[in-house]
């Protein structure tokens, strides 16, 4: 009998979708084509993947990748895709998730990476060769793999010792990126800079900020010329400008047998070899015997792969340093743009204007006051504002503060991925500095490579299949045919669509988009791979950018930094450290330093494990009299009972406590690889660490760290419990207020802190609150400075009296003395300061002086960097400090207070001797706390400078994760990791001894025993 129900085909529905998520979870199984029902579903080859299309989105580039996807489900029904939650990390280590991966047996079995990647991940053993493939592929084709016909400097990459690792899924080259509205409504023509010169004109003429424009609007954005990277993606852009300046940034070098380096160009290789064809044919092989014979007479093999040279960096010549003076030029020159609309407006500020105060514009001579605040309100500084992160090819908005920032002009990508801009954007050829220097752009490509972690021969092969198929012509016809229906070929590089036979189409495309790829292709410069160098771009190279971007010039414009140093630095520290080979000699002595090192850490752990089991046998002994707890009979039937029981949390605590312990103690002594094969190198590590002059730099701006953290947070907690303790109605208001902050998690405080209120621009919440005391009316500025100049002389008189109180002795005389001092030595320095040159006059000039603060660089100010980092610190963790030390509050006997009422004690002399041995043991265990933290310190570092700038904030723990997570050298991290620990042992050893020694009780049981 058939039953029947009223929504039937629902309910079936129903129970089918459940059964499918049971068996696979919806996050794992990827949205692909339905497969042929006569392959059985055990008998299908899952494939697992990162980068599987989705079919939601709309924008061309993803339609067409979805299309080419789900033409390789229904080519290859024998295949499951298996589509993998990548991991995610933010910051630096970003690129590293897939190294993780493979780590924890959840990488994909095709890898996409990008050009800077394959070094590291040949490195590490991750990628297996794909000569046996690419070689059945011409077997089985008759026809060499030609994949997406990208050219020869592409390719570059995918060979390594004359074997094929990986092939090009795609390539990119580097052009401007403008944005049409701007342009348009700015009156600026959609051409291509001839030169840097006209190239500032132009950014010049596209900057407009609202606060500095008579006639804006309500709501009008705020707009920058041009787009600049900082951070850690500083570098990425500094190559294009690098190389459009004239210089160059790496050479390789070969190494003759009488030790001389000989310059080489990259390896004259003949892909013809390895069955591949390369886009260029016809130009590179031309020139390749020519090539060839050169080395050979030179004495180089022209056999040679990329890891047979020696690297270094070369980009402090002059033309080079033009690109540090260029960043200069669009951050800091002041000019303002003239009320009268004609050509021409804006016109840049020369140190006679800016010292006259009065600047006229050179086309109309309208002059313009800026002595005055309104004068001084219309003067521009720079055509750019520093963006710290990339979001992608249309990194040309952001938000702050509720108020839109765009940017006119920005390094982009000539891909098909504009074309999902096409409406707002357009792109023009990046100019060279000066019309003699050819012009120069990057080019870089993405390839997909096999987990060599996989080994079973089907996944393999499937893998294989994938690659060949997403790269092959097939695909390449699904893209173009998705973009031509879309109007979009200008898109589609020339060479693709004469090959495809598209040649109406290609007819179609614009005369200056067809000279515009022609121009990317002839001056192709492709993006560094030499081992090291990712590291150079995301951090070196960050050091003298954000040395030049702190470098804010004085009232005469005059600059701190030399650039032509920074460059120089940067390149011999990488040179040394990096790229480069140390002397023998050299090696020797931190060979010395390393041992001493090494002995001094494993003593300092030894003696501290005997200390810590010495106090731990202390301990049982003074816990003796408390034994039992219902455990009753013999001693050995008591001692195997608490065995049976702790057997479990002892199993955890070995296995997830001193197990990653063992382990990080074998790392410290090997170069260890994540899959394997790590080889000895007995203190190679600790030598590295000990003898690099950055390990110490940081270990000193640790400390910096760790003091002004005490400094400025350690006792703010307990003053504010003091003061909660003395208000009379309000507490609970109070403490609620307080303790807010705590509510929100730390990162979020971070970047609230760095993203609304220090944010650098005139405009910035602080910043606004600062300059707006440039402008006080001359009365309310006399008031003002009398106030404060009074406020202070009243502090040092009221710490002076204090010192002197009744009953006060010890530090708590001493400190306020010296606090008193030093505030009247401050007094006394400014005052002189001011009198210098004028008298008792000029103090009394200097009161009716407008003040002339100006905007602070926050994060970017190397000076004050690690103070704006600490500042959300104690702001978030001043609150609940001030609970625990106002519940410890509580317990003090109000017979104590009132005692010394009796005596006639001051507030300071209660604080010395009434609340401070009360609260002595919870301060002096919070104290070690604290101690330890700041030493090891590094999330919130990450998270608002990530080390910068210059560096002036790496500690020690941020480096230790840097040399873990970014560069997988494990063995240095662990190895610097135990000296940091063997550092902080005593610290840890005091606080044991402390809690030995104290005996602890709560405030309730004291009330209860009275």
């Amino acid at each position: 009998m058939r039953v029947s129900y009223p929504y039937g085909s629902g309910i079936r529905a129903i129970f089918i979708c459940a059964a499918i998520c049971l068996c696979f979870p919806p996050a794992v199984i990827a949205d692909s084509p339905a497969q042929a029902p006569t392959i059985a579903e055990a008998d299908r080859i899952p494939l697992r993947l990162w980068d599987v299309p989705d079919k939601r989105s709309t924008s061309p580039l993803s339609v067409a990748d979805r299309r080419v996807f789900e033409g390789f489900c229904r080519k290859y029904p024998e295949v499951r895709i298996v589509q993998l939650e990548p991991l995610h990390i933010s910051g630096p280590a970003a690129e590293g998730s897939q190294f993780l991966a493979v780590a924890g047996g959840v990488a994909p079995d095709v890898f996409y990476l990008f050009g800077r990647q394959v070094g590291d991940y040949y490195d590490q053993g991750f990628l297996l060769p794909l000569d046996e493939y690419v070689n059945e592929y011409t077997k089985r084709t008759g026809k060499p793999y030609t994949g997406v016909n990208a050219p020869s400097m592409v390719w570059e990459l995918a060979q390594i010792d004359g074997r094929v690792w990986c092939v090009p899924k795609g390539y990119y080259s580097m052009a401007l990126l403008c944005r049409k509205d701007i342009f348009a409504s700015a009156g600026v023509e959609l051409k291509s800079p001839q030169d840097w010169d006209e190239f500032y004109r132009m950014a010049r003429r596209l900057t407009r900020l609202p606060s500095k424009e008579p006639d804006a609007k309500r709501g009008d954005s705020q707009v920058y010329g041009l787009n600049m990277l900082t951070g850690i993606y500083a570098g990425w852009h500094f190559l294009q400008y690098i190389w459009s300046s004239g210089g160059e940034v790496v050479q390789g070098y070969y190494p003759l047998e009488n030790g001389k380096l000989v310059p080489v160009p990259a390896p004259p290789f003949d892909y013809r070899r390895l069955n591949i064809a390369i886009g260029n044919s016809e130009k590179y092989y031309k020139g390749l015997d020519v090539l060839r014979e050169r080395l050979t007479a030179e004495g180089v093999d022209p056999d040679y792969s990329m890891t047979d040279l020696k690297w270094r960096l070369v980009s402090d010549d002059d033309a080079s340093v033009e690109a540090l003076k260029w960043y200069r030029r669009i951050l800091y020159t002041k000019w303002l743009r003239c009320e009268n609309k004609h050509e021409d407006r804006e016109f840049d500020l020369s140190a006679e204007m800016l010292e006259n105060g009065r600047a006229a514009c050179p086309v109309c001579g309208k002059a313009v006051d800026i002595s005055t605040s309104d004068g001084r309100r219309r003067i521009y500084v720079g055509v750019t504002k520093g963006q710290e992160t990339f979001a992608g090819k249309g990194a040309v908005r952001q938000s702050s503060r509720n108020q839109i920032i765009e940017y006119a002009m920005n390094i982009g990508t000539m891909s098909d991925a504009d074309a999902s801009n096409v409406d707002t954007q357009s792109m023009l050829a990046f100019p060279s500095r000066t019309k003699d220097i050819p012009p120069a752009a990057f080019i870089a490509g993405h390839y997909l490579a096999i987990n060599a972690t996989q080994q079973d021969k089907r996944i393999r092969e499937a893998a294989w299949k994938y690659i060949e198929y997403v790269t092959g012509p097939e695909a390449q016809r699904i893209r173009v045919q998705t973009f031509v229906e879309a109007g979009l070929e200008e898109f589609i590089r020339p060479s693709v669509l004469k090959s495809l036979g598209f040649e109406q189409e290609l007819e179609n495309i614009p005369y200056e988009r067809r000279k515009l790829w022609d121009l990317l292709e002839r001056y192709a410069k492709v993006e560094p791979y030499c081992k090291g160098f990712q590291h150079v771009m995301t951090r070196e190279y960050g050091v003298p950018i954000d040395a030049i971007i702190g470098d804010v010039p004085d009232e005469k414009g005059r600059f701190a930094r030399d650039p032509k140093k920074l460059m120089a630095d940067t390149c011999t520290r990488v040179n040394k450290f990096i790229l480069g080979d140390l002397p023998e000699e050299v090696i020797k002595r931190r060979t010395r330093v390393g041992w001493f090192v090494a002995v001094a850490v494993v003593l300092l752990l030894v003696g501290g494990a005997y200390a810590t089991v010495r106090l731990a046998v202390k301990l049982h002994r003074k816990a003796a009299d408390f034994e039992g707890y219902g455990v009753q009979g013999k001693t050995v039937r008591r001692t195997l009972t608490i065995v049976f029981f702790l057997a479990p949390a002892i199993g955890l605590v070995v296995l997830w406590g001193y197990y990653p312990i063992l382990r990080g103690t074998v790392m410290a002594f090997q170069d260890y690889k994540i899959l394997g094969g790590s080889t000895w190198v007995n203190l190679k590590n600790f030598i590295e660490v000990t003898s690099s002059p950055e390990f110490w730099r940081y270990l000193l701006q640790t400390l910096q760290y760790l003091v002004m953290s005490l400094v400025m947070g350690f006792f703010a907690p307990i003053a504010l419990a003091i003061f909660l303790t003395e208000i009379p109605k309000g507490k609970v208001f109070f403490r609620v207020l307080y303790y807010l902050p705590a509510v929100t998690t730390g990162i979020v405080t971070m970047f609230m802190w760095k993203q609304l209120l220090y944010e650098q621009s005139d405009t910035g919440l602080i910043n606004s609150i600062i300059l707006y005391f440039n402008d006080l009316p001359a009365p309310m500025m006399i008031v003002l400075k009398g106030l404060i100049f009074l406020a202070l002389a009243f502090a040092v008189f009221g710490l002076a009296r204090t010192s002197f109180g009744r009953g006060v002795t010890g530090w708590g005389k001493y400190l306020p003395l010296a606090f008193a001092a030093a505030g009247l030595f401050y007094l006394l320095w400014r005052v002189v300061g001011i009198t210098g040159d004028g008298g008792a006059s000029a103090l009394v000039v200097w009161f009716a002086k407008p003040w002339n603060f100006t905007a602070q660089k926050f994060l970017q100010d190397r000076d004050l960097a690690m103070f704006w980092i600490i500042v959300p610190t104690i702001w978030a963790g001043v609150g609940p400090g001030c609970l625990i030390y106002l519940a410890a509050l509580k317990g003090i006997p109000e017979e104590q207070y009132e005692a010394a009422d009796l005596d006639g004690a001051s507030i300071w002399a209660k604080c010395v001797h009434v609340v401070y041995p009360n609260l002595s043991a919870l301060i002096v265990i919070n104290f070690v706390g604290a101690v330890v933290g700041a030493m090891r310190a590094s999330t919130n570092i990450f998270v608002m400078t990530g080390g910068g700038p210059e560096d002036v904030t790496v500690t020690v723990g941020l480096d230790i994760w840097f040399k873990a997570y970014l560069f997988l050298n494990f063995g240095m991290a662990t190895a610097e990791a135990w000296i940091l620990g063997a550092l902080l042992i005593g610290f840890t050893l005091y606080q044991l001894r402390l809690l030995n020694k104290m005996q602890f009780s709560a405030a309730a049981s004291k009330e209860a025993a009275k």
